[in-house]
């Protein structure tokens, strides 16, 4: 048995996986297990090209913490460098733009 001491969920910015995890909080809200952070997977791109920020999808999972009072709220991008091996990208981001672009 382990001690569960609050819940971190993971969605994309897609209305069907914001229903589940909506479903998901209230199932933890239930067992008063807090959730602490939503964390949205591909959020945005920003395009090669021209360096602007796209907001492809419709969803927003900031709009989900924002009404069950959920204190933390992050967002990846959508970008080639989240799916390699080896050290995640945020650990080679000598700057913090990479970073900055998440919060």
């Amino acid at each position: 048995e382990a001690a569960l001491d609050a819940a971190i969920v993971i969605t994309t910015p897609q209305q069907l996986s914001l229903v589940d995890v909506e479903k998901g909080i209230r199932m933890f809200d239930q067992v008063k297990i807090p959730t602490a952070a939503i964390v949205e997977n591909m959020s945005f791109f920003v395009c090669d090209g021209c360096g602007k920020r796209h907001e492809i999808f419709q969803g927003s999972g900031e709009k989900l913490a924002k009404d069950f009072g959920i204190p933390r709220f992050f967002r990846f991008p959508l970008t080639p460098a989240m799916s390699r091996t080896g050290l995640p990208f945020v650990l080679e981001d000598d700057d913090g733009s990479s970073i900055a672009e998440m919060l």
